[in-house]
């Protein structure tokens, strides 16, 4: 797996070309391919959150205030969220067969999330897509939301507002 750590500068350019790749397999591949390629990026992302790079998150008081630990937990990058949101309301994802890992990659990137609004519009749209969705999605998806408001309060007031 990928592990924290700084990135030595010649390879620092080379790491962000592959997530570039990376990041156009999501948008331009089946469902299922760009289900494993945003769990490759939330990785790699969050490894990058801790070396420095774009984390979409200010510091850890904030992330406290906002219901996120403060054991320097790795947030993903704001560009891994808009891939996210995208396969969320992508068609494919009534049809596909990677239910259980995309419901997993989502309750990860939820819950690490230091931004409650956009935390709650992931849920709603989850809601969304869940009530034309087969019976077991509909159920995890309840499962996730659950579980995620019950973690975190300030998303369970943004979603009844």
């Amino acid at each position: 797996g990928l592990t924290p750590g700084k990135p030595e500068a010649s390879g620092a350019g080379v790491l962000e070309e592959h997530l570039d790749n990376i990041f156009k397999m999501v948008y331009v591949s089946s469902f299922n391919t760009a289900v494993q390629a945003l769990q490759v990026l939330m990785q790699a992302t969050a490894v990058g959150a801790l070396a420095g790079g774009d984390s979409g998150a200010g510091g850890s008081a904030q992330r406290a205030a906002n219901g996120v630990g403060t054991d320097e937990t790795p947030v993903p990058s704001t560009r891994f969220y808009r891939a996210l949101y995208a396969k969320l309301a992508s068609g494919e994802l009534r049809t596909s067969s990677k239910h259980s890992l995309f419901l997993n990659l989502l309750f990860k990137a939820v819950k690490v999330d230091p931004l409650p609004a956009r935390a709650a519009a992931f849920l709603k749209r989850l809601l969304q897509v869940a009530s034309s969705s087969s019976v077991p999605f509909a159920a995890g998806a309840l499962i996730l939301v659950s579980e995620v408001v019950s973690a975190r309060d300030p998303i369970w007031r943004l979603l009844t507002t």
